[in-house]
């Protein structure tokens, strides 16, 4: 991808009253640039007449990727997802852009990891408490399948238990060995599961709180997501985890600490599940 590539579909889809070159300069600036450049210097990035020299902006090769992944959070929704959709047509494989997930954060992450990309600095570090914390409170494009709370709506959580397993395929997940998952993205929807029973467990006012059922179903959540991080440790490029994974070795140790996690996590999900029939 280029600087042209990634900032046109910005232009065309979220921003459409600036120019370009503005556009980039406001991610420079989002991006806590430490040495200014004129709009001059854009225009010849975009064009493809200069490269950009990034360590004379980023000394340190760090970003303020709080304030870049902000920039790009606070767009509309439906811009942002057809932001998705038009980079989606671009099928450029060699891009972090996540053009699949319905994770808003996830996707406005993968922005940040495309602009350190186009830097040609080192993607974010998800291990991390600061992107953890990022990506816990977890924020989902309009669908049928996973619709949107409001903030102040009294829920349960037991409710959202139920449909979610099935929503986010959680026990076809927790059924598949590490080595042997059964399509791409099944890491990606756990993690979005985990992350939205946390972000309901968060922002709303469960009305079945002090019951039994709430504390097993955030019990399994926390256990949930200490497999992911497992998986994550033991992920060959644990930079772009969940929005990819690989096992990085088949190692028996490995496996079996797989299944003793996989055994608990599915009989606690069981336990819950009978006791939602």
């Amino acid at each position: 991808m280029t600087w042209k590539t990634f900032i046109e579909p910005i232009h065309d889809i979220l921003l459409e009253s600036l120019s370009e070159a503005i556009i980039l300069t406001d991610t420079f600036i989002a991006a806590g640039r430490k040495k200014e450049f004129d709009v001059s210097a854009a225009y010849n990035w975009l064009s493809g007449r200069r490269k950009c020299k990034a360590t004379a902006y980023f000394s340190d090769k760090n970003i303020n990727y709080k304030e870049l992944f902000n920039y790009f959070k606070k767009r509309p929704k439906e811009k942002l997802q057809s932001l998705q959709v038009a980079y989606r047509k671009q099928k450029d494989n060699s891009s972090p852009i996540d053009v699949r997930t319905n994770n808003v954060n996830l996707f406005c992450l993968s922005l940040v990891n495309q602009f350190l990309d186009l830097l040609k600095f080192q993607r974010i570090d998800e291990e991390s408490e600061d992107i953890i914390d990022l990506l816990k409170n977890s924020d989902f494009f309009n669908d049928t399948k996973k619709e949107q709370l409001k903030s102040d709506d009294k829920i349960n959580i037991a409710d959202e238990f139920r449909t979610g397993i099935y929503n986010y395929n959680i026990m076809e997940f927790l059924e598949s060995a590490p080595n042997n998952f059964p399509y791409a993205s099944i890491v990606e929807d756990a993690f979005s599961f985990a992350c939205h029973i946390n972000h309901i467990n968060n922002a709303h006012k469960c009305l079945d709180i002090d019951t039994d059922i709430y504390k097993e179903i955030i019990t399994f959540n926390d256990f949930l997501f200490k497999y992911l991080k497992f998986l994550k440790r033991n992920a060959v490029d644990a930079v772009n985890f969940p929005l990819s994974f690989k096992l990085k070795s088949d190692d028996a140790i490995i496996l079996e600490k797989a299944e003793k996690n996989l055994k608990r996590l599915k009989s606690r999900c069981r336990k819950i599940q009978k006791k939602l029939i």
